[in-house]
This record gives C-alpha cells, structure tokens and sequence, in this order.
C-alpha cells in the first residue's frame, strides 16, 4: 500500500530542472547599501515582575524595604475616598495597575526599592493596614478576623528594574507612563529634580507669599502645592517668554521641558520673585471680586499687567467694584470667552489686552 503512495506523490512532482551555470561578473564586487541599525544601549533596563501579597508589601515598607517619598512624588497624597476605591478594586476584580520602583543605593550600604510610579496604590495598602481608610465602611481593625485574612491576601504587581535610574530617565519614564491618565501639570513639574524645580518651591515658603496663598485658601481657591509649582513655573516662564506685544502659552510638555532646561541669572529669578508676590497679593486682596483667581486664564493676564502696565492695578480693582458684589469674570468682555483662550495660545495675552482697552 505505501509503496504505489510513494510513487504517485513522486510522480506527480515536477521534474528537477538543473539550472545554467554562468561566470562571475568581472570587475570589483559592488559594496551591499547600509543598512540603518538600532542604537546601541550601553546599560539596558530590564523588568523584573513579582506578585506580592498587600500584607507582605505593608511589612517589607515597615521594615524600610521600599520607599514611597522620592522627589519626583514628594507630598502627593489623593483623597481617602479614591483610596478606598483601590481596596474595593482589588477585592471584588483582583485587577489593580503594577507599581514600579528602582533599586538605590543607601549610605549603610544596603539598597531599597525608591517608587517610581504607583505611590497612591501602595499608600492605600499602608493606611488601610493603619485603619486609617475605610472598605465598605470598616476599617482594617474592626474586620472579622477572616476577613482580614482575605485582604492580606490580596496581591499586587511590583515591578523592580536592573538598575538605578537616572533622573533623566526617571523624568521621561513618569512622564510616558501618565500620559493616559489625568495627571496635572504641576505633578509633571514636581517629577522634575533640576535646580529650577528647587528654586521655585522655595519661593512658597517666603511669609508674605504664604500668607496670601493662606488667603486665597480661606475663599476656597486655594491650589494645592503641585499647582502651587504650576502658577509659580508658568508665570516664571511668562516673565521671561513675555514682551509687551507677546505671549504665547505653552502646553504641559513644553513647559516641563522649558521647566527643566531653561537656564537664568540670578537677577531674573530676583525680579520674578518681586513680580510674583505682588500679583499673588494683588489676587487675595484688590482682585479679591475676580472669579477663579488661581486659574491660568486670570492669573497669567493679571500678571502681564504687573509686568507691562502696573499702574492699571488699582484702577482695575477700582473698575470691578463699580459692577456690584457678584464675580467679575473675563468672559464678560468681548474676545476673553473660554473658547477664544485656545486662539492658539493667545487667549491669555488677549486678556490682559482686555484690561488694558477697558480699564481706564
């Protein structure tokens, strides 16, 4: 049987045909084109995965194993409320996103896993081991003890890299690795560790800016202090991007660029600095009827006015007692809608134009 199977599948294959043989070409061998090859990395990072259990993480981070304040994520705290949310997550779908940290090194010679994304996820793990966050309206403490077996067992995703980053590539990792979620401007500002981000967080602490800030709190305006660095980057970025004629408003990415690598003299920070804290007291005090105070849109056209036209200050908060005790709002003026602020980045510098056409 297999033999005549043999035969016809042999048979009905196409005869072998030999194929001519002619001399090489004469002359010299044509060189093949290059061809573009990837860049060579010298130090690569690779990932390494590891499902850890929430109990085992809350008693390695006890025992200083792992570290949540590194200066790209310092004092960043979400509310309780979306904290709890991350327990309920876990429990009922098991499905968190991981948590990335790097390996540094410590003065006693031991290393220690520094966050690099994931702080909030594993900071609900801490307080609600603590009892200081809730799951369905119990805290950890009050739990029956089998249910507190169950959420010790809940796992996570911790992914560890090779080696040590780089500020430059700590900066670019957290940057990529937000750009799908709802991150703010002041949080990217905060992940930068150059001197300009150190400069400017020092400004917060001068009394009198503090103080207004306190002001502006009192009237539930008040940012935070990732948007603290925000108005104090943007604003510095408008002192010196700015001429009388011109302002453009740049983006979160260009600013955090800017933010990072702009260099300047000590006597530009010195002239900011006097800049600012005259228009942050201005807006808790004389621009106290403006609506939105610490919003870009009103404090970036405020700020053009101190530093193009100071002598409209007054009368500008003259002007807006005249309109009664509700808000004043830009969008009350022709051109300053909401929608003309995306006037290709204009909208903001048009605004101050506004206080300088209709404050006399």
């Amino acid at each position: 049987m297999i033999a005549p199977l043999v035969a016809a599948v042999l048979g009905g294959l196409p005869k072998m045909v030999t194929p001519s043989v002619h001399p090489p070409p004469k002359g010299p061998a044509k060189t093949p084109p290059q061809q573009n090859r990837l860049p060579v990395v010298d130090d690569p990072i690779i990932w390494t995965s590891t499902d850890m259990s929430y109990w085992s993480f809350y008693t390695e981070n006890r025992d200083g194993d792992w570290f949540l304040e590194p200066a790209h994520q310092r004092n960043v705290i979400k509310e309780d409320e979306w904290q709890s949310d991350i327990i309920k997550t876990n429990y009922l779908y098991g499905n968190v996103p991981d948590a990335y940290f790097h390996p540094v090194l410590q003065p006693d010679g031991s290393m220690r896993g520094e966050s690099l994304d994931g702080k909030q996820r594993c900071t609900a793990v801490i307080r609600f081991f603590n009892s200081e966050i809730k799951y369905d309206g119990m805290k950890f403490s009050e739990m029956h003890a089998v249910d507190q077996k169950k959420m010790k067992k809940l796992k996570t995703c911790m992914k560890v890299s090779s080696r040590t980053l780089t500020p430059e590539e700590i900066k670019y990792f957290f940057r990529k690795l937000q750009q799908s979620d709802k991150t703010t401007t002041g949080e990217f500002l905060n992940s930068d560790t150059s001197k300009n981000r150190t400069a400017c967080l020092d400004i917060l602490k001068i009394k009198d800016i503090s103080e207004s800030f306190t002001k502006l709190e009192k009237k539930k305006a008040g940012p935070d202090r990732q948007n603290k660095l925000e108005i104090i980057s943007r604003l510095f970025n408008c002192f010196i991007d700015s001429t009388s004629e011109n302002y453009c408003y740049p983006d979160k990415e260009e600013l955090t660029d800017w933010f990072h690598d702009f260099p300047y003299t000590t006597e530009q920070f010195e002239q900011f600095e006097t800049l600012f804290k005259t228009t942050i007291h201005w807006l808790a005090n004389g621009g106290s009827r403006l609506s939105n105070p610490l919003s870009p849109s009103v404090y970036i056209p405020v700020f053009l006015m101190f530093r193009h036209s100071p002598g409209l200050a007054g009368k500008f908060s003259a002007y807006m007692a005249t309109k009664g005790p509700k808000k004043f709002s830009f969008a009350s003026w022709e051109g300053c809608s909401p929608f003309a602020l995306r006037a290709g980045g204009k909208g903001h510098y048009n605004r101050y134009m506004a206080i300088t056409e209709n404050v006399q």
